[in-house]
């Protein structure tokens, strides 16, 4: 396989990626979740947005080789090593509201912090053996510690 076809295979990878994630967020903010102030307030707007700038953005500069983004910005293969490690990391945060009379969660939020690495050995030209963790912290507001969390997984992939 050419170095190109795998730029042009990340970018597809990557188009899918954000147009699932994207309409999901239209979604989401159309039914007020998570856009500050109710439905369809302009902040959400905005960040819709800008989301759907970056789901055409990030397969543009990976589809093919662009002289004036890496002369003056990266390379391709550099762009696309920062753009897997942001994909590794991320950050959540989660506003409660609830309906139920003295619910402790009522009015409250929880930060989430995660990351997680995959590693990949090529045992033969058809089979790759895998090794992963991730990692994460979850910190609630009314209570007093943080629970971590780990998950380990490895794995065998074939081609047949």
């Amino acid at each position: 396989m050419l170095t190109a076809d795998r730029f042009r295979d990340a970018a597809r990878a990557y188009l899918i990626y954000g147009i699932v994630y994207w309409i999901g967020g239209v979604y989401l903010a159309w039914h007020g979740v998570g856009v500050r102030g109710g439905r369809m307030m302009q902040a959400g707007v905005l960040w819709i947005v800008l989301g759907l700038g970056i789901v055409i953005a990030v397969p543009y500069l990976l589809a093919r080789r662009r002289a004036w983004f890496e002369r003056w910005v990266l390379s391709r293969r550099d762009f696309a090593r920062i753009l897997s490690l942001l994909m590794a990391f991320h950050y959540e945060r989660n506003d409660w509201t609830s309906g139920i009379e003295g619910d402790v969660r009522n009015g409250s939020h929880e930060d989430i912090f995660q990351g997680e690495a995959t590693f990949t050995y090529r045992m033969t030209g058809r089979v790759r053996f895998y090794a992963g963790v991730q990692r994460s912290s979850r910190k609630q507001s009314f209570e007093e510690g943080i629970a971590k969390n780990t998950n380990v997984g490895i794995g065998l992939s074939g081609l047949f």
